[in-house]
């Protein structure tokens, strides 16, 4: 197969149109003064506003020449006394009931669950939010009329492109604009005579139990907040209008409030904001964006990420596909697809899917990093030759994000600054697992600079702890492919206390059981180090502790190609702790029997995809079989994994000489079943293991009555029923789903 440069990423900066930072703003246009426009928070050379807005036109601040980030925890409950206060004017909060968006059909289905269940899902999504009114107006349903017999005539009226703005100086505010489309009132202005503090404000007009998102431009300076479930913007006044009395950082203060209605890119933006949790009202955020605009693709694109980060990966297909369908040329969605089809194994197409972007000259700097890094994650799944890549496509992403964490424009420079640890850590494993020199060294190297890179931008750029339990969990693989290898437990400390510590931050029950599963992971991967370590009975208590993590973080997860694999991999590890430490290959046979279901899955069609160390794990667990009398089990996985091992080592991925093991194995086999000539054939092809031994996919003669021939299923008659659905034998899967729910090992005490 041919790779080439190109892969795929997880984008972060909005690319191809209008953030949704960017559109917030716009929607101000109207009451605003033309004034030149400047792009906001992930919108790097995307050109010009087609309207002026207020938010942008007076907020210019000076940049220095190397900026500091924004701390996310202000202190906004100042000392700024207003000039004059608005308790008498607070805007008229609507009821907190539903829309009138219910079906005419609920009462005729109410005995009909299947049809209900039909009617439901064709209706419009039901909002339980209502924007604010002031003075009895409400922007979005009152009108030009409803505002002339309650307010009387304006003081002053302006012509608009498409409509007018009514101007009303009513005390104690500097001035009140009321902005019309045509007839209907779409936005209401308040223009405050002195400030307030945002929380202080909050609290008088009974804002303060909606959680607010904030509105800034690209260095993440503040320009207002906005409440999405009741449509009140809070504009802060700009550096300059805020004279301190000591060199501490300024406080936020509100000099604007504007009530509009409810905007689809307001709840994208808040959940756009907290991204990585909690993810149950992230997806209700974006869910009422989709009601509220069913085009707006960047939140088909946000729902992605949630739910691949939580994985749902059929989900995020779904919304990955929305998304492109909506603006096909868009680079970052494209990308964001094929991650998809990557989770659900579908390699081929995400290979095809990211050189695509990657080959397109407008693809954005930080999207080609990603890109280039998914490439090389990518590649770790093929033969020698491809695999070879992996490490040069990592620093050809490194190179491309280094060039980007300096960056002024806040989204790139944290998009970079997460690539770069990721980056390292994915080199750190490909040193490790593959024949190079100084490996402990050069592993060491490349952990530390991850580490390093992640604890200075937890302390400096808003980085969250999750980046603690990545290099954990990545350090830990690594070490698991070192021999001789290190004592896991200092990482698994670190996982531990960075997964604690996430845990406490919310009672999100899909972020807590995606921190369960990564935690899980990174037992799994104590698991094996210790069996490398000969140290049995820590290994068996990682392995409880894996299973235990994994169980619960499996239980909105859906079942693929690499969650398959990851659990029967934990199950054989633990049964080779009980083989080789502890000779007992009865319960050894017992946890194979959990593992082979999941090993044996199909493979996902692929001209990418190459077998690793499966065929020797099949062997492994046949000398188990072996020792308890199960014989005939035993030949079929030595013959499986013979067969596996051969297509490795033709592929580059194994040694020739790993094969002298298993066919030496079959060889004892068939001489202790009196089969002198299978015996000999194996025995020699054993000792000829330098050269390349022929295939053994042709009938083997075991006795002169019975002949095997080798399969995946074979021997599996003894075997537990697989609980997980087998994968369709094609490289697309659209018409059966995979099983929402993926494998949970069983929390069954071990021996």
């Amino acid at each position: 197969m041919c790779m080439e440069v190109n892969f795929f990423g997880r984008p972060i900066v909005s690319q191809g149109g209008n953030s949704i930072h960017r559109r917030v703003v716009v929607a101000l246009a109207g009451l605003c003064i033309s004034t030149p426009a400047i792009g906001l928070a992930g919108e790097r050379g995307a050109g010009t506003l087609h309207e002026a807005s207020v938010l942008v036109a007076t907020r210019e601040a000076d940049v220095d020449e190397h900026p500091q980030p924004i701390s996310s925890h202000r202190d906004d409950d100042g000392t700024l006394e207003p000039i004059s206060q608005i308790a008498e004017h607070t805007p008229e909060l609507a009821d907190q009931t539903s829309a009138e968006v219910t079906s005419a059909q609920d009462d005729a289905e109410k005995d009909d669950k299947f049809g209900g269940a039909l009617a439901e899902a064709t209706q419009p999504r039901k909002l339980s939010a209502q924007p604010a009114k002031f003075n009895g107006i409400q922007p979005g349903k009152s009108t030009k009329d409803d505002v002339l017999a309650g307010w009387k005539e304006p003081d002053k009226t302006k012509s608009t492109k498409d409509g007018s703005v009514l101007i009303y100086k009513t005390k104690p505010f500097r001035s009140v604009e009321v902005q019309l489309t045509g007839k209907l009132v779409t936005a209401i202005k308040i223009e405050l005579q002195g400030t307030l503090s945002p929380k202080r404000l909050a609290r008088q007009l009974s804002l303060d139990k909606f959680d607010p998102v904030a509105v800034t431009d690209d260095q993440g300076a503040m320009l207002g907040q906005i409440y999405p479930k009741r449509g009140v913007l809070f504009l802060f006044a700009p550096s300059s209008d805020v004279i301190a009395a000591t060199t501490t950082p300024r406080r936020a203060a509100v000099t604007h409030v504007v009530i509009q209605p409810l905007d689809a890119d307001a709840f994208a933006l808040r959940a756009e904001t907290r991204l990585h949790g909690p993810y149950e009202r992230n997806i209700e955020d974006l869910e009422t964006a989709l009601a509220l605009n069913p085009d707006l693709a960047h939140a088909q694109w946000l729902l992605a990420e949630i739910y691949l980060a939580t994985g749902q990966a059929d989900l995020a297909m779904e919304a990955a596909d929305e998304a492109c369908a909506i603006d096909p040329k868009n680079a970052a969605y494209q990308l964001r697809r094929a991650q998809a089809q990557s989770a659900l194994g579908r390699y081929d197409d995400a290979t095809l899917g990211v050189r695509d972007v990657l080959d397109r000259e407008s693809t954005p700097p930080i999207v080609k990093a990603q890109a280039l890094h998914e490439m090389a994650i990518l590649a770790t799944l093929g033969d020698a030759e491809i695999s070879s890549k992996a490490i040069p496509f990592d620093n050809r992403a490194i190179a491309l994000a280094d060039s980007l964490a300096t960056s002024k424009n806040i989204k790139e420079r944290r998009a970079a600054k997460e690539l770069l640890i990721e980056a390292h850590l994915a080199i750190a494993k490909q040193v490790a697992g593959n024949p190079f020199s100084n490996k402990l060294e050069s592993v060491s190297q490349w952990v530390g600079r991850a580490s390093g890179l992640a604890e200075d931008m937890i302390a400096h750029d808003d980085g969250s702890v999750e980046l603690r339990l990545l290099v954990a969990r990545e350090a830990l693989a690594a070490l698991a492919s070192l021999k001789p290898t290190k004592d896991p437990g200092p990482w698994i400390k670190e996982a531990e206390q960075a997964s604690t510590a996430l845990t406490q931050q919310c009672d999100d029950e899909l972020w807590r059981r995606r921190i369960q599963w990564e935690l899980g992971q990174a037992y799994f991967q104590a698991v094996g180090i210790e069996h490398l370590r000969l140290q049995p009975e820590s290994a068996l208590r990682y392995g409880q502790l894996a299973i235990e993590n994994l169980a619960e973080g499996a239980a909105n997860r859906q079942s693929t190609y690499e969650s398959e694999q990851l659990v029967g991999k934990l199950y054989f590890h633990i049964g080779v702790v009980h083989a080789v430490e502890k000779k007992d290959h009865k319960t050894a046979a017992e946890w194979y029997d959990k593992a082979l279901p999941l090993l044996t899955t199909p493979r996902p069609t692929s001209d990418l995809l190459a077998p690793q160390h499966d065929g020797e794990e099949l062997v492994s667990m046949a000398v188990s079989y072996w020792q308890i009398g199960e014989k005939d089990h035993a030949i079929d996985l030595t013959l499986n994994g013979i067969e596996l091992a051969e297509e490795a080592v033709v592929d580059g991925l194994l040694p020739e000489k790993s094969l002298a093991v298993p066919y030496g194995n079959l060889s004892a086999m068939y001489q202790q079943l009196g089969s002198a000539e299978d015996a000999a054939k194996y025995a020699s092809l054993a000792k000829n293991a330098g050269g390349t031994p022929s295939p053994t996919a042709a009938p083997n003669k075991r006795s002169s009555t019975t002949r095997r021939t080798p399969t995946m299923t074979a021997g599996q008659k003894r075997m537990l029923p697989p609980t997980v659905a087998q994968r369709p034998s094609t490289s697309r899967w659209t018409p059966s789903p995979a099983p929402r729910t993926a494998m949970r090992p069983s929390t069954t005490n071990m021996r």
